[in-house]
């Protein structure tokens, strides 16, 4: 990376408190140019270190745990995980691998574990403190095939990550199993599955098209449903990738990653997975969200005309009932378009 620039950088409302309770936070998102943005009040922002990124058009994930937070990626030849403590500051950890692609995090039982592409399947890494890693697996299975785009979770002692192929589970992160069940045949993004509410969770969308997005379930990660339900309407051209799926304690929140006409960007909420109704959320593409002291902060892109020529800008929006938005951070334009990854220190 390259030196961070510190200071406020958005927020012209000024203000806001960096507790949860009483709590401290800190809010880091990561996009797939390996800029970082940082905040410890949802309302002003800071541009923390520049991260080498070359990862195919899509965001890496990014966790936070064991007092870091931890992303990982490629530089176009090796992959490397990069960890903060505070957002503004990162260091890389490269594994001379050549993985096309490294974007599914997550951290639970004191671990975390990544799961990315290899050359025939998935491989996993785990670590315990976010910043050396073990190898432990390596195409994991003839099921897991090439679908890289994979999610994951941690619930119950058990790791789950879900991808379009299926799902595997894991209970100490070094060996995995294939699913009983596992749903298959549509497109999932790395932070589109959530455990919550004693089940385990994944948003996904059909392959192709416009259409509805799924919603498939597990008590236990190890066995899911064979149907699939389609619970959430989509009928736009414009209906992308479910880029998030969170659950901020009273209702699952998950997010249309955007694209197409401003009107095209959508969410939907759900307090029992089953029953969802949408919302609109003002980003033009790339968007994700996280839910913090009874705030949801909304990263993405959005777009404007200057000169008749199209610009897109890195935006930030805060909303505390998915419905009125504040726009607290844009950026000078970018050029189009880089798809985004949020975590907390109280995630």
């Amino acid at each position: 990376g390259v030196s961070g620039q510190g200071g406020n950088v958005g927020g012209s409302t000024g203000g806001g408190g960096s507790s949860s309770g009483g709590v401290s936070y800190t809010i880091v998102s990561v996009d797939d140019e390996g800029n970082t943005f940082y905040s410890t009040d949802t309302q002003n922002w800071a541009l923390g270190e520049v991260l080498p990124f070359d990862s195919g058009g899509y965001a890496p994930d990014v966790e936070y745990g064991a007092g870091m937070f931890v992303t990982t990626s490629n530089d176009g030849n090796d992959m490397y995980f990069a960890y903060s403590a505070d957002g503004n500051d990162w260091t890389e950890e490269k594994i001379t691998k050549s993985y096309y692609n490294y974007n599914s995090l997550t951290y639970g039982n004191g671990m975390f574990v990544s799961v990315g592409k290899g050359s025939g399947g998935w491989v996993m890494y785990k670590s315990t403190d976010g910043m050396s890693w073990t190898n432990t697996q390596d195409d994991v299975s003839s099921n897991s095939g090439t679908a890289w785009l994979s999610c994951t979770m941690y619930g119950e002692g058990t790791f789950v990550s879900i991808a379009s192929s299926g799902a595997v589970y894991s209970t100490d992160g070094e060996n995995w199993n294939t699913a009983s069940n596992s749903p298959s045949g549509y497109t999932v993004h790395p932070d589109s599955c959530a455990y919550a509410n004693g089940k385990f969770w994944a948003v996904k969308k059909t392959s192709g098209g416009s259409g509805p997005w799924i919603v498939a379930q597990s008590d236990d990660g190890t066995d899911w449903s064979s149907e699939s339900y389609d619970k959430i309407s989509c009928s736009h051209s414009g209906c992308g990738l479910m880029k998030r799926l969170i659950h901020d304690g009273t209702q699952f929140v998950a997010m249309d990653g955007g694209g197409g006409g401003a009107n095209s960007s959508r969410g939907a909420y759900s307090t029992d997975g089953d029953t969802w109704s949408t919302f609109y959320n003002p980003m033009y593409t790339g968007g994700t969200m996280a839910y913090v002291d009874g705030t949801y902060v909304l990263v993405g892109m959005i777009d404007g005309t200057v000169g008749g020529s199209q610009e897109h800008y890195n935006a930030i929006y805060t909303s505390t009932d998915l419905s009125t938005w504040t726009l607290q951070y844009q950026s000078g334009d970018v050029g189009c378009c880089g798809d985004k990854a949020i975590a907390t220190s109280l995630d």
